[in-house]
């Protein structure tokens, strides 16, 4: 792998691991009814990922009970990361 498939493949990387540790707050602040948002470092997730996983929200059918839209974004983000290493090979 050259630099630039290196670079794309980290950045996807990146992508997932942020959304996941986002998944993985939302989780932990739900049990315990704490706004993760006002805090620094949840604040930081959010705001970071929102705009990654809005479109998915606004696509998919609305549900209270499961989000599934970290996972749609997560497949999309491997996709694409596939495809431009393709393309760049």
């Amino acid at each position: 792998m050259n630099l630039i498939q290196k670079s794309i493949s980290a950045v996807g990387t990146l992508l997932e691991f942020l959304i996941f540790i986002r998944v993985l707050i939302e989780i932990v602040a739900s049990y315990n009814n704490i706004n993760y948002r006002r805090n620094n470092l949840g604040g930081f997730f959010f705001d970071f990922t929102e705009p990654f996983l809005k479109p998915f929200r606004k696509i998919m059918p609305g549900s209270n009970i499961i989000d599934l839209s970290p996972i749609i974004a997560i497949a999309t983000i491997d996709i694409f990361t596939i495809i431009l290493v393709i393309i760049f090979r």
